[in-house]
């Protein structure tokens, strides 16, 4: 009886054990921090074959090998990420030797953890867009070596790892692993579909994801209505400065301080004609920017927005003759300079703002 109550209670200690306890057994095993260091040195290489970062137009998009051969001139731009494959290469040197590197192998930690304090390429001006599967790589053999670096260190000065050591060496990973993981979870389901194209060759993005998509027209206006434009100030894109764009689009006439603008078929061309107003009701095609002041157009101030969030932006509305709101949409600049939603052509296709209004004109 004293014998099975003594197996069971043996028995019962097992079962409960905690995996931090199953974790400590394997890195107090003789040849433990050799598997992990192999396991990082099989990482980084797996690194150098994939997209490490990525740009917003995917042409200057970089491999962990670009970034071997580049990333030395980090240190001009205040960036010293690449050092830490210098660190990353003694720490596994020292270990494959039988000795341990915890203190370089920390060292390799903090300079990699650089990589998300810079926005552009190191010795280029290409702002940075995401993070690749070579980055995944790369950070995940860091920190490996770290953990091989611990328990290596732990045995050769013959103390066991214990729970609350082992906590520590897996700590970092752990919190890496999991900051991957969420953000690119998060990221690939709620982006908006011209993020999904971007983040074809990203895990995640550096910054805040899209989430906005363009709207769409209330209700859709006849082709042959007049369009007035009213620029409350901050917003410089030329196909509202010159008639011509809007009209080559298909706009019937297009109203600007007091002048109307129409083009006329003359010899086989079109030309643009100048008049004044008509009596012919118009829609109205509201333009401002962050730059835009109430004071200086009460008129207008029920379409303006008080940005009390300090956004940098753009916002056309569309007001149809009957004085019925067609669209309000906003671009909200990031730090990057690049909008959401998408603001610039791509694809072939028209900017996004000339395309609406000729959406909502039928056009």
């Amino acid at each position: 009886m004293v014998l099975n109550s003594s197996l069971n209670s043996d028995a019962s200690t097992r079962k409960y054990q905690s995996p931090l306890t199953y974790i400590a057994l394997y890195l107090n095993r003789d040849n433990t921090y050799l598997q992990l260091t192999y396991l990082s040195i099989f990482l980084w290489v797996l690194s150098l074959l994939f997209t490490a970062l990525t740009t917003y137009y995917g042409n200057h998009n970089l491999t962990g090998l670009d970034i071997l051969y580049t990333g030395w001139a980090g240190p001009l731009v205040l960036n010293f990420a690449w050092y830490a494959n210098l660190t990353f290469g003694i720490s596994v040197t020292i270990l494959l030797s039988g000795k341990a590197a915890p203190i370089l192998s920390f060292t390799s930690v903090l300079l990699a953890s650089n990589t998300f304090f810079f926005d552009k390429i190191p010795s280029s001006t290409t702002a940075i867009y995401g993070y690749g599967l070579g980055f995944f790589f790369w950070g995940t053999a860091i920190l490996t070596c770290l953990i091989a670096s611990i328990s290596r260190d732990r045995k050769l000065r013959k103390n066991r790892v214990s729970n609350f050591a082992t906590f520590i060496s897996i700590l970092p990973l752990t919190l890496f692993l999991i900051y991957i993981f969420y953000n690119t979870a998060s990221d690939h389901m709620t982006a908006a579909n011209f993020e999904r194209d971007r983040l074809s060759k990203s895990l995640f993005k550096k910054g805040a994801i899209c989430k906005s998509e363009i709207i769409q027209p209330e209700t859709i206006l006849p082709s042959t209505t007049p369009l007035e434009i009213i620029d409350l100030g901050g917003y410089t894109q030329t196909e509202f400065r010159k008639p011509e764009k809007l009209l080559k689009h298909g706009v019937s006439r297009l109203r600007i301080d007091g002048i109307e603008y129409k083009l006329t078929p003359t010899d086989g061309t079109s030309t643009i004609k100048k008049s004044s107003y008509s009596n012919t009701k118009s829609a109205t095609l509201i333009i401002q920017s962050d730059n835009t002041k109430v004071s200086k157009h009460p008129k207008w101030k029920a379409y303006i927005d008080s940005n009390i969030d300090n956004q940098r932006y753009k916002k056309l509305t569309l007001i149809a003759p009957d004085k019925s709101i067609i669209f309000e949409q906003k671009w909200i600049k990031d730090k990057k300079h690049h909008y959401c939603p998408r603001y610039y052509s791509a694809g072939g296709k028209l900017q996004s703002d000339i395309q609406l209004i000729l959406d909502s004109l039928n056009l």
